[in-house]
């Protein structure tokens, strides 16, 4: 008798599992995240993907994504710079001219260097926006004698170096249920001197030779120019062009970034500027065995931050 009532018991709540899955409304489906993926000859590539990008919206419902190209070469200065074309998917993305204006992003970083749009900090620029509509901006910048004792870095309110924004740009999103769009961002030009020559000179640089990706350069070791790529959504709060802790850059601190740090302290890695500020958690001016405790400590959950 026992055995019958279980069985009873058995189908029934396979019989109400089975209306339950059946019952499912079709938007339990999960959601397609919206991937944004920013290329570039010189800077690095970067990929985000949001769950919801529509959780960014303002309150227009407008959604904004920013996208820094940064550069951290302390005791330079940039002497020179051309860009052949930005290019993105208009179906998914607008190139919004007015928050790309200097008026607009001037009150938004700190340090801005020249711009792609029109008259930035010290350099003529060149723009043919002609072919906005069509997802290309066409750019040709350079001026030396104007855009003379622009830094190759940012200073931060305590006056410490920190990585200066190259160029920003501001997207807003008109087809969030995109899976994935890119933009591409190739410079052609960037040329730097040491930081406050008298009469600067071309004495490193980056260029490329007949496509964007045929890069010739006479800097031995490109980690010095400490060039980044950051992308946010402007209704967030401004992403750092680096995370504490987050030595390798994945987005994440984990034990991964420990190991980093053990090799850094142990000079088995030749670490890049953010790399170095990304290591020293403790800020101690130090990429040591202090720095690999607290950073396995805070994977662990076992503290909630570096202090």
């Amino acid at each position: 008798m026992i055995k019958k009532i279980q069985a009873v018991i058995l189908t029934v709540i396979l019989a109400l599992s089975a209306a339950a899955v059946t019952a499912q409304p079709a938007f339990a489906k999960e959601k397609t995240p919206f991937t944004l993926e920013v290329k570039s000859n010189f800077f690095p590539s970067k990929t985000v993907s949001y769950t919801d990008v529509n959780r960014y919206a303002d309150q227009n419902g407008d959604i904004y994504l920013t996208v820094d190209f940064n550069i951290f070469a302390k005791d330079l200065q940039l002497i020179n710079f051309q860009v052949n074309h930005l290019t993105w998917d208009p179906n998914v993305l607008e190139y919004d001219v007015e928050k790309n204006s200097v008026m607009y992003l001037r009150r938004k970083v700190l340090n801005l260097h020249p711009l792609l749009t029109e008259q930035g900090f010290g350099a003529a620029v060149v723009t043919n926006t002609a072919r906005v509509s069509e997802g290309k901006l066409l750019c040709n910048f350079s001026n030396v004698s104007e855009i003379n004792q622009v830094t190759a870095y940012s200073l931060d309110d305590n006056e410490n170096p920190v990585p200066g924004t190259f160029t920003r740009l501001i997207f807003k999103v008109i087809d969030p249920s995109a899976a994935k769009t890119t933009v591409t961002f190739n410079p052609s030009v960037l040329s730097f001197d040491d930081e406050g020559a008298e009469q600067p000179n071309f004495k490193y640089w980056l260029e490329t030779g007949c496509s964007d990706d045929d890069i010739r350069t006479n800097i031995t070791d490109l980690n010095m120019l400490g060039l980044s790529t950051v992308i946010t959504p402007e209704g967030d709060t401004a992403a750092p062009a680096f995370i504490k802790g987050d030595v390798n850059g994945d987005g994440e601190v984990d034990v991964a970034d420990a190991t980093s740090v053990q090799l850094i302290a142990a000079e088995l890695l030749n670490p890049t500027e953010i790399q170095k500020l990304a290591a020293d958690v403790n800020g101690d001016g130090k990429a040591d065995v202090n720095d690999v405790t607290l950073i396995q400590l805070f994977a662990a959950e076992l503290i909630a931050s570096f202090g």
